[in-house]
């Protein structure tokens, strides 16, 4: 399998916390846009979407595989086959007649699992919002999986894998994009 240097560098530089340096060397002239003190659904839902979906993603895993989920989730937001808004993405599903997600038919696992959506690690929560600032304002982190629109955990072999091209293997999950 072919992997672009340049994504085992940032990949490699995530891992060791070289990243801010990369970011600035790369973004010279670029003004970063702070984080507001809360970054609430009502005031900034897309941005609140993108954090649940690291949050619940991947919690736990490494910075590289959080910054790697959120890259994905604004991947399909720029591809012609997911919905065109964060929050689109993040709740894409199929629905029952009442509206509700199916268990087990949306595009994030979490999203309709059956369990519910509790935010019980501060710290993660924190971080999540965070990255998923950073991510949308300045860009950081953008492009770490070279266009991938799918991933899944390491722990399982979907059907639907062998229809992407494997990109790499970032913490907990695998992440594919479309074949050329």
């Amino acid at each position: 399998m072919l992997i672009n240097k340049r994504a085992i560098i940032v990949v490699s530089m995530l891992l060791t916390g070289c990243i801010g340096l990369f970011s600035i060397l790369q973004k010279k002239d670029v003004q970063v846009v702070q984080q507001p003190v809360e970054l609430t659904a009502k005031e900034y839902p897309q941005e609140f979407c993108l954090a649940q979906n690291i949050y619940h993603e991947a919690r736990g895993s490494t910075l590289a595989d959080r910054a790697a989920v959120a890259d994905v989730t604004l991947n399909r937001v720029n591809h012609d086959k997911f919905p065109k808004t964060i929050c689109g993405v993040v709740k894409q599903a199929k629905h029952d007649k009442n509206g509700n997600p199916v268990k087990n038919k949306c595009q994030f696992s979490w999203y309709c699992d059956g369990k519910k959506k509790r935010i019980n690690e501060e710290a993660a929560w924190a971080d999540a919002k965070q990255l998923a600032w950073d991510i949308v304002h300045n860009r950081t982190y953008r492009g770490i999986t070279e266009g991938a629109t799918h991933y899944h955990t390491a722990k399982i072999k979907p059907y639907w894998r062998k229809a992407f091209t494997q990109v790499a293997q970032i913490g907990a999950h695998i992440y594919y994009k479309p074949k050329a």
